[in-house]
């Protein structure tokens, strides 16, 4: 969160309902967020960049950057 508020600001972050078991629910446990960029814009690869990209198999850390499209 910090790193879109300092970075881009001006983007839409919606907090998103998990379903997930009440064992999984401790600190520091976030659940998801919905960021509203389109790909390949400048958000998107700042994002690839910081957390890895989603089509790879290879994940470069133990954040999930998963990629949704929605009309």
């Amino acid at each position: 969160m910090e790193f879109m508020q300092t970075n881009f600001p001006d983007t839409k972050i919606v907090m998103v309902f998990d379903l997930v078991k009440i064992g999984f629910i401790q600190y520091p446990y976030l659940g998801s967020l919905m960021i509203d960029t389109p790909q390949n814009s400048e958000v998107y690869n700042a994002l690839i960049k910081k957390y890895g990209n989603p089509y790879s198999k290879e994940k470069e850390n133990n954040k999930a950057l998963w990629i949704m499209d929605y009309v």
